[in-house]
């Protein structure tokens, strides 16, 4: 017992210094309106268009803060669908002035020839329909823009990109918007950008590493996002009224989670130790009863997300 109270108490005053709850939010735009499909933009070119799949990947998110230091969020890949706007959970981070953020856009070359089967249906990596990989010699669709143009906007184009020469970063300098414990950092996506310099008038279809596909990832990496000052479009990520048990807590390592109140969605539990790396993620449910294993002690912060939102959070202690 006096074991487990020594430990509470010196990774209670780690986790203190590491209370920072750091968000990722992307707004979907078309120009200067509030992306929606089948709506009707213009390219660079004058051409005018609709989008019916808009898709891509979001990696290796890196934090620059405090001086310069940075910090990688790992095993963390986003599938982003402008038919939602974006409101990641990054974790509880060691930070206190954020500088500027760096993601890429696809999958980095260590995952991207992995097998989507080995991951479940739920991950961003796993299957899905329509599918978001084109094979494992290639690997993922780092993005799937589809739609229709033309003068009577009944030509169809699409734009499938890929290919591990074509992984593009993108940096942007940002303070991030800072409310007492968090930090968002709130970016719009400027879709007309993704066609800049892309003639699609004539239906281009493109799916490859080269031509058009090579270019709309060029455009993402460097014209498509931009910093904002507003929060994603109808979404928000305070804690519910959501409550949740841990026992036993101090645990030897199996950690028993049990809901209060009836939860129908579905939900993801995601561990972080005290530097804020995930060392868990699960998916579990309110019906069945849910565990989790961690093996090494120390303090730990449990977040239980719905649909990437952070419903509620506790820290549990692993005596070992």
């Amino acid at each position: 017992m006096k074991k487990a109270i020594l430990l509470f108490s010196i990774f209670f005053s780690l986790g203190l210094s590491a209370q920072t709850d750091v968000y990722f939010n992307i707004n979907h735009y078309l120009g200067s309106t509030p992306f929606a499909f089948n709506n009707t933009a213009t390219n660079s070119l004058s051409e005018d268009f609709s989008v019916t799949r808009l898709q891509y990947y979001v990696a290796e998110i890196k934090l620059t803060h405090d001086g310069g230091t940075e910090t990688l969020i790992p095993n963390l890949w986003i599938l982003v669908d402008a038919a939602s706007p974006v409101n990641q959970f990054l974790g509880n981070l060691n930070i206190t002035d954020l500088e500027g953020v760096e993601f890429g856009i696809g999958v980095e070359n260590a995952f991207n020839h992995l097998d989507p089967a080995a991951n479940s249906t739920t991950h961003p990596l796993g299957p899905k329909s329509p599918s978001m990989h084109w094979g494992w010699s290639s690997g993922y669709r780092f993005l799937a823009m589809e739609g229709k143009t033309g003068n009577n906007m009944n030509i169809s184009y699409e734009i499938h990109a890929l290919g591990d020469a074509n992984y593009t970063y993108v940096s942007l300098a940002t303070t991030g918007s800072k409310t007492g414990t968090e930090i968002n950092i709130n970016l719009d996506a400027d879709y007309e950008m993704a066609l800049k310099g892309i003639s699609v008038s004539s239906g281009p279809i493109s799916h490859g590493e080269t031509g058009i596909s090579a270019t709309a990832l060029d455009n993402f990496n460097s014209d498509v996002f931009s910093i904002s000052t507003s929060s994603p479009t109808g979404v928000e990520h305070f804690e519910s009224s959501l409550d949740i048990q841990l026992f036993p807590n101090p645990s030897s390592g199996i950690v028993h989670i049990k809901f209060n109140e009836n939860v129908t969605e579905k939900m993801e539990v995601v561990i972080f130790n005290t530097s804020g790396q995930i060392v868990i993620r699960k998916q579990i449910s309110n019906i069945t009863p849910s565990f989790v294993t961690i093996p090494k002690g120390g303090l730990y912060l449990v977040n239980v997300l719905i649909d990437g939102h952070r419903i509620t959070q506790k820290r549990v202690v692993i005596s070992q």
